[in-house]
């Protein structure tokens, strides 16, 4: 877990404009260290996870942001009771999920007693503290 930022969780309703606000909110909660590193990532997994909530799900819709240091867990979660097309079976994702597939390191699916999640997690580019890595105000990457 990261030291900088608790867990941020915010409720959005069946709109058209939660995936908009969704990106609003990660773009305000994220931890202002590690998520910076993944903000167009995260934006795009977040819009993407949110839009599918709100064509294939049913209100209210829930995201979560949880920094691990080394990378971002998105969780989006709706009260619906299908769960999308499995990982693992290319050529059965919709659009949204096959980008989602492309830009987390990993993701999956949590079917819930009421509703389901999907989450991804997205790399930071940090490594942990304990191997002695700079942070990135100290390292450029490639300098």
């Amino acid at each position: 877990m990261c030291d900088l930022t608790t867990d941020q969780c915010a409720t959005f309703p069946d709109s058209k404009f939660s995936p908009m606000r969704a990106r609003a909110f990660v773009r305000e909660h994220g931890c202002p260290e590690h998520a910076s590193v993944a903000l167009g990532a995260l934006l795009l997994v977040t819009r993407e996870l949110v839009t599918n909530a709100v064509l294939h799900g049913a209100p209210p819709i829930s995201v979560q942001l949880r920094c691990l240091g080394t990378e971002v867990q998105v969780i989006v979660g709706d009260m619906g009771d299908g769960l999308p097309d499995q990982q693992g079976a290319p050529g059965r994702l919709g659009v949204g999920l096959r980008i989602v597939a492309d830009v987390a390191d990993e993701w999956g699916t949590t079917p819930l007693p009421s509703g389901t999640e999907v989450w991804c997690r997205i790399p930071t580019g940090f490594m942990p503290k304990r191997f002695g890595w700079p942070s990135s105000e100290s390292h450029n990457g490639w300098s």
